[in-house]
């Protein structure tokens, strides 16, 4: 199995850290990573839209076939729709996958706004935390739970599992808090950093 995957680069305001997404699209092939969920004789295909600062899954979506169109442009559209349909000033990284490198897919990322890249051949060092992401599902939801037989069991065991992994699971790389643990602090620190700021600017 391979695994395809993209890092999309946004920079957080007023703050050194940026802001990072990662798309995990799994994929069929003959390479090493189980990344494909298995049902009997076929396949069902994922993708997933990671935030980085937060481990985050803002966009994912579930297929039968693995073509630009219904897999990771739907998942991508979600990201899109969580950023406020808005990413501009944003570069999105992939590797040089035929379905991440789709016109179709390619087109979508640019009228979104952000800026598309790819990585050097044979380097999944930029990819990483996709990989850990495709890798934690299958451990945490895929083997323990199957085996599968359709998509719609696979999609709806995903859907709670994506829930799980942003409002409950305890993430080592986020000092054992929550990804929505995470945001909220964010958000809590720059809006008390607001007012002052505004203070230091008056006289």
């Amino acid at each position: 199995m391979a695994l395809s995957e993209r890092l999309i680069l946004m920079p957080r305001p007023n703050l050194p850290e940026f802001r990072a997404r990662a798309v995990a699209l799994v994929r069929a092939g003959k390479q090493a990573k189980q990344t494909a969920v298995e049902l009997g004789i076929h396949f069902a295909y994922v993708a997933f839209v990671t935030d980085v600062y937060s481990r985050r899954i803002v966009g994912w979506n579930m297929a039968p076939r693995l073509r630009a169109e219904i897999l990771p442009i739907p998942a991508l559209d979600m990201a899109a729709w969580d950023a406020g349909d808005d990413l501009t000033g944003l570069t999105h990284h992939s590797d040089h996958g035929s379905n991440h490198m789709a016109m179709v897919y390619t087109d979508r990322i640019v009228e979104l706004g952000a800026v598309p890249s790819t990585g050097t051949v044979g380097d999944s060092l930029d990819n990483a935390m996709a990989e850990a992401v495709n890798n934690l599902y299958k451990a945490e939801l895929i083997r323990q739970r199957g085996p599968w037989r359709t998509v719609e069991q696979v999609e709806l065991a995903t859907l709670e599992w994506v829930w799980w992994w942003n409002y409950s699971r305890l993430h080592g790389e986020l000092d054992m808090r929550t990804p929505l643990e995470v945001e909220t602090a964010y958000y809590a620190d720059l809006e008390s950093a607001q007012p002052a700021s505004a203070g230091q600017a008056s006289p």
